[in-house]
């Protein structure tokens, strides 16, 4: 596992997240509800970890960071579910169409830390040491 947090843990810790965001609000100001449930043709539940980058031109494009699926919400007039990823460095929601986005996969724990880092940008140590974070920051690493 490469110094991960277990599978089991990691999606105990990710869907915690996904739980508490309830809302996306777009840069017009609108805010819709996030609805919950996976994405099963991008292989996403709840709680699954990303890697992300902005595509927007700030400093944010520049960097990979992590993200975690919190659910979609709906663009169109509803006729479209667009992903939105609660961004762990940000501290903020992000909707799939002003990201780049990837998901991390069950087969990618089988990658050393070289293939890791070609793939996603990030170590599992890198990885480790954000999620214990978060869980800080949330106060969740006790529960």
């Amino acid at each position: 596992m490469n110094g991960l947090i277990s599978e089991e843990k990691k999606l105990e810790y990710g869907k915690r997240i996904a739980n508490e965001c309830k809302y996306h609000t777009w840069s017009d100001g609108e805010t819709v509800k996030i609805n919950k449930h996976a994405l099963e043709q991008y292989g996403l539940d709840l709680g699954s970890f990303v890697t992300i980058r902005s595509v927007r031109d700030d400093e944010d494009s520049e960097k990979a960071m992590l993200g975690i699926y919190v659910g979609t919400v709906p663009m169109f007039d509803g006729r479209i579910n667009n992903p939105v990823f609660y961004v762990i460095e940000l501290k903020q929601i992000r909707a799939g169409c002003d990201t780049w986005w990837k998901p991390i996969r069950k087969e990618d724990y089988s990658l050393n830390c070289e293939e890791m880092r070609e793939r996603h940008d990030f170590t599992w140590e890198e990885i480790k040491l954000k999620v214990s974070e978060l869980m800080k920051h949330l106060n969740l690493s006790g529960k």
